[in-house]
């Protein structure tokens, strides 16, 4: 869109109701869409609120409010753009008046291609309606959606960043991940696979274990990905202006984005050790009474396969648990000492580090106090074997 958007400097940010007083919200000129050329700016009055951005179809607006809510009007029979539909599928094609998109709150960015629209949330939650011929909606679904769906394929993910290139849609995680879907005309979409249609949000593999700070788009055909070097730390997740707070408010989400990081990269080596823990299978808690209700409602065949009891254990193989419950605390201590060097370092993530450490320690006290109970069974097994005869006394 070759249209220019100025927001009025006398719209001031207050709570408001549906019903109250349209007040001027943007000023308006230059082409719409091939539809025709805007020579005189004029201003829009159709809302009792201030627009923090607003994008537009063939024939609809929609914007994001100041307050983070989603509101959209104008006529759309083809694409769904408006969003006002329902659950059931029943589009809603003409509202001539601002209209609330429903399902949406908290919403911090709004982009729009051709024939979609895609919305990013405070909670980095992607949501997206429209045209999905193209695979844009990344939902597995080429069909039409007249209502916001979310893109469950990034549900374990911390979305910062949404951009939209057309048919093309494009999400960049905390952890500086890319995930790119939709019409790979011209390879845009930079897949390894070369496919014309991907469907769902696809990793970028080939920029390998590279982090991403921002996603740009140049001319409407190059997408440029700024690395997240060790000098950018502080600030990953800057894709936005600074706001009028001084820059307060980013901070504070940037450093809600490096905790959800942290508590990945925790999580993540956590699940590794605690693998290698269960494949240990000495010293394992032993079975109480009251948790033979709570394995007899456990499915047969997913039932564990029972361990050997460790007394009965090779000497040799206690040991080497021993040595492997050891060589996991040490690594997990390491760890812990680490986070705790690091500014801010969050209370769930040394938490979690240090239950996994106790449980370790728990295991290997237990192996070490099996150990000492054989060594005392073989010696008093030697011991009934030495003749009375050869015992003397010092005394």
């Amino acid at each position: 869109i070759s249209s220019v958007v100025v927001h009025p400097s006398t719209c001031q940010h207050r709570p408001f109701s549906v019903m109250a007083q349209a007040q001027n919200n943007f000023f308006l000129w230059g082409a719409w869409r091939g539809k025709g050329r805007i020579t005189k700016p004029f201003v829009t009055k159709k809302w009792p609120g201030t627009f923090k951005k607003v994008v537009f179809g063939e024939s609809c607006v929609i914007g994001l409010t100041e307050t983070g809510k989603v509101v959209s009007w104008g006529k759309d029979s083809k694409t769904g753009c408006l969003g006002l539909g329902d659950d059931s599928g029943t589009p809603v094609t003409n509202s001539d008046s601002p209209q609330e998109v429903p399902k949406l709150k908290d919403v911090m960015d709004i982009q729009m291609g051709l024939e979609h629209v895609v919305v990013l949330t405070s909670g980095g939650e992607v949501y997206v309606w429209g045209s999905g011929a193209k695979g844009q909606l990344g939902t597995g679904r080429l069909d039409t959606l007249y209502a916001p769906l979310k893109v469950e394929a990034l549900t374990n993910e911390q979305i910062v960043q949404i951009l939209v290139v057309r048919n093309s849609t494009f999400a960049l995680s905390s952890n500086g991940t890319v995930f790119a879907w939709g019409d790979n005309q011209d390879s845009i979409l930079g897949l390894e696979d070369g496919k014309a249609v991907e469907e769902w949000p696809t990793k970028l593999t080939l920029l390998q274990e590279t982090r991403v700070r921002k996603l740009e788009v140049f001319d409407g055909k190059t997408i440029v990905a700024h690395i997240r070097g060790a000098e950018s730390e502080t600030n990953f997740g800057r894709y936005e202006t600074v706001p009028e707070d001084g820059g307060q408010g980013e901070k504070e989400e940037i450093d809600i984005f490096k905790g959800i990081d942290e508590m990945r990269e925790v999580m993540t080596k956590t699940q590794e050790w605690w693998n290698h823990l269960l494949n240990i299978k000495h010293g394992e808690p032993c079975e109480l009474p009251e948790d033979v209700d709570v394995q007899a409602m456990q499915v047969e065949s997913s039932a564990k396969p029972t361990s050997p009891d460790d007394s009965e254990v090779e000497v040799e193989r206690l040991h080497r648990a021993e040595r492997h419950l050891d060589a996991l605390v040490h690594a997990a201590r390491r760890e812990l000492r680490e986070l705790q060097k690091s500014h801010g370092s969050r209370k769930n993530s040394r938490f979690i580090l240090c239950m996994f450490i106790d449980e370790c320690r728990l295991r290997r006290e237990k192996v070490k106090r099996t150990i000492a109970a054989r060594r005392l069974k073989d010696a008093k097994a030697r011991s009934d074997k030495i003749s009375a005869y050869s015992v003397k006394d010092f005394s």
